[in-house]
């Protein structure tokens, strides 16, 4: 920690790849919180992304049933 000019201790100043870690998040968080997540997502789009993870999903629970009963 650095003295400030009052007394007062203060951070060091971030490094390059620090500060654009910080900009991209910041930047992330706002997007999230403008609600533009949900808006480039149609739908439709969301609708067939469940519809995939709910057959990989049965997929993965007849392969673990198969595989106990000992027929993979």
């Amino acid at each position: 920690m650095q003295q400030g000019c009052d007394g007062d201790a203060t951070a060091p100043e971030p490094s390059p790849t620090t500060q654009r870690f910080l900009t991209v998040a910041a930047r992330s968080r706002r997007r999230a919180c403008a609600g533009h997540a949900a808006e480039e997502q149609p739908e439709g789009g969301r609708q067939a992304m469940n519809n995939i993870i709910y057959i990989v999903g049965l997929v993965v629970v007849v392969l673990a049933i198969l595989s106990f009963l000992g027929l993979r």
